[in-house]
């Protein structure tokens, strides 16, 4: 049996706590902060959607068309893991369009993601476009502007803090130790390889050290350090409970403006931005008036929401030079890996990202090269 530590307690280091206990190594996973979810996985909206003609490197297209699956795969297997598993929402996601060039764009996205499915794909009529008057019979609140949208059926949503939490509560099940407060200050090393880490005096030793510490990953060991750069993300949720309306407001996940809405609780929460800022968290007037602006241009019926039932919010997410995440072990180090830079991907990612390394870990199994941490350094 393999001792692993994982750094890290968002979304991707507690699902990949969950799968190497669940596959019968000896997890330790180390959090600096006074619980998981506590940060960019945390403030996550949870978003769960694929395109297949998305503009995007083509090895994120191989981790990512099965992530849906992945996500449904795991929603049964929590729900016999634990007694308070998260609920996953499937309604779909509808692109919603307010302008004549927009339309076009989405048209031919929309006729680029059919060509890309699987022929024998089951939903594959579903993929279609909605002129202005179906769409608002199926969604009466979009405002005036929207003139039509395409339908990606099978998308939607899990709130990613609470998924955490149930990975977290799942590795415990299956025997994974999570210490919080638990921040490490240096990596264990013996005759050039890395054997574990420390905090303080006390040292947690492993075979195998996971670092999946998101925006922070780079901060342990400056002289392996990688290009992990965070990316701020302001979002929000408008409560509806009290001004008469209809709820749930809106039905599916909504894309449109540069920002999407998912019905949340009594209202709509609103994400995101994405901003370069280092490691400044918090939120801007800016940065909250855009998402005002473009949330009731399409939902006009938000701008009734008193102020004081606007709850705000924002989170650092990890991202790279080529926007893929880094998977695998440090050619530098042995006993290293890395789990991180999934950007704005990390809900969607998580459960298929643990199950592939995972398997690196615990039986050899290749992993993409182009994923690889050889990429960022001299050994690539």
């Amino acid at each position: 049996m393999i001792d692993c530590v994982i750094l890290g307690g968002g979304v991707i280091g507690c699902a990949l706590a969950r799968e190497l206990a669940r596959c019968g190594a000896r997890v330790t996973l180390l959090e600096a902060r006074s619980g998981v979810a506590l940060a960019a996985s945390g403030a996550a909206i949870g978003t769960l959607s694929y395109s297949p003609s998305a503009e995007m490197p083509e090895a994120w297209h191989r981790l990512a068309a099965p992530a849906l699956a992945a996500h449904r795969a795991l929603a049964a297997e929590l729900a016999t893991e634990i007694s308070a598993p998260p609920a996953w929402h499937w309604p779909g996601r509808l692109n919603v369009v307010t302008t004549n060039e927009a339309e076009k764009y989405s048209r031919a996205r929309l006729k680029a993601d059919i060509a890309a499915l699987d022929p024998a794909e089951a939903q594959r009529a579903a993929w279609q476009w909605l002129d202005k008057k179906p769409l608002h019979e199926l969604e009466p609140a979009l405002g005036p502007k929207a003139q039509g949208a395409s339908v990606n059926p099978g998308m939607g949503w899990v709130d990613g803090a609470h998924l955490t939490r149930a990975l977290a509560d799942a590795a415990r099940q299956y025997g994974a130790t999570i210490l919080q407060n638990s921040a490490v200050e240096r990596l264990l090393w013996e005759g050039g390889r890395v054997v574990g880490a420390l905090m303080g005096e006390r040292a947690v030793r492993a075979a195998a050290v996971i670092v999946a510490a998101g925006a922070w990953s780079s901060h342990l060991e400056p002289r392996l350090a990688l290009p992990v750069e965070p990316v701020r993300g302001q979002a929000l949720h408008i409560d509806l409970s009290d001004i008469g309306l209809t709820l749930p407001l809106i039905r599916h996940l909504i894309g449109g403006e540069g920002i999407y809405l998912i019905p949340e609780g009594t209202g709509v929460a609103v994400g995101s931005t994405h901003e370069r800022v280092g490691f400044q968290e918090g939120l801007t007037v800016g940065g909250i008036s855009k998402l005002l602006s473009r949330a009731t241009k399409l939902l006009p019926a938000l701008e009734a929401a008193a102020w004081s039932r606007v709850r705000l919010w924002s989170g650092l997410r990890p991202t790279t030079p080529d926007t893929l995440p880094i998977l695998g072990p440090d050619p530098r180090a042995p006993g290293l890996w890395w789990a991180t830079g999934h950007f704005r991907s990390g809900i969607l990612l998580a459960p298929i990202t643990a199950a592939l390394l995972a398997g690196s870990i615990l039986e050899g199994t290749p992993l993409d090269e182009r994923l690889s941490v050889a990429r960022f350094t001299q050994e690539g």
